[in-house]
């Protein structure tokens, strides 16, 4: 009740807000997630491409946002704290998750319960070494599962660019970077 409450507030508002049909919620212009995620631009680009509109939830403000969560028939995100706030979603609505590690998001799954939410999570990345929930880092990708997804959707798959081995070896390098970074001396991995 109370989200439905600051919901239908921010509706109030929300005639100053356009509305888009699809909404993915990026995090590539969130400082710590250019570091610790690679892949990012990747699926800005896929969505771009298959006519979503990508919104950077820390540069927009609650009100807006959830005009532009309640106004789409879809929306999209990333695993983590992001799609928590389909919390202000409408019972029933779309979402769609990509997957960042091999880990289920105990939270996000009682969110959709709460929502009843119409989800489809597709395991869009690669794991390489265990990580935690939060921390990361983790390595987005266009895998087979993505791949399916797109297929079944009638999607476009990203630029080629991001499907190939320069752009696939730069990702690995960046998440090898963290992973040393923040437990190579615990692996012993130097």
């Amino acid at each position: 009740q109370i989200f439905d409450s600051v919901a239908q507030s921010a509706l109030k508002q929300g005639a100053k807000y356009p509305i888009c049909e699809k909404v993915f919620f990026s995090r590539s212009r969130f400082p710590k997630a250019q570091a610790y995620e690679a892949g990012l631009d990747m699926l800005d680009d896929y969505f771009a491409r298959n006519g979503y509109e990508i919104i950077y939830p820390e540069q927009i403000s609650l009100e807006e946002m959830i005009c532009k969560i309640r106004g789409a028939q879809i929306c999209a995100s990333e695993s983590g704290s992001t799609p928590h706030n389909m919390l202000f979603a409408a019972d029933g609505q779309k979402l769609i998750v990509i997957e960042r590690q091999s880990v289920i998001n105990n939270v996000q799954s009682d969110i959709d319960a709460v929502r009843a939410l119409d989800v489809t999570y597709i395991d869009g990345h690669y794991t390489i070494y265990p990580v935690p929930a939060g921390g990361g880092p983790f390595f987005l990708a266009y895998n087979d599962l993505f791949e399916r997804f797109t297929t079944d959707m009638g999607y476009q798959a990203p630029d080629e660019r991001y499907i190939s081995k320069t752009y696939i070896r730069k990702c690995v390098k960046q998440y090898m970077k963290v992973y040393r970074q923040d437990f190579g001396e615990l692996l012993a991995l130097e």
